[in-house]
């Protein structure tokens, strides 16, 4: 696959592209922008895509 394929991340809109081992995963969450890349499959990205979330506390001190 050369060509950008659109996604949904936990409810953003995202592209995943895929270049032989190479996959690489392309959202936005608020202001952030976040490219994701690893060797792992598709379902496998994603799931980790789907792990990373906006910390909705603010202002909240978190602690260790």
């Amino acid at each position: 696959m050369n060509t950008a394929e659109d996604i949904t991340i936990n409810g953003k809109d995202g592209k995943y592209l895929a270049f032989e081992n190479m996959k690489i995963l392309r959202w936005k969450i608020g202001d952030v922008e976040l490219s994701l890349t690893a060797s792992l499959e598709k379902d496998e990205l994603l799931k980790v895509a789907e792990s990373i979330c906006k910390d909705e506390r603010k202002g909240e001190k978190v602690k260790p």
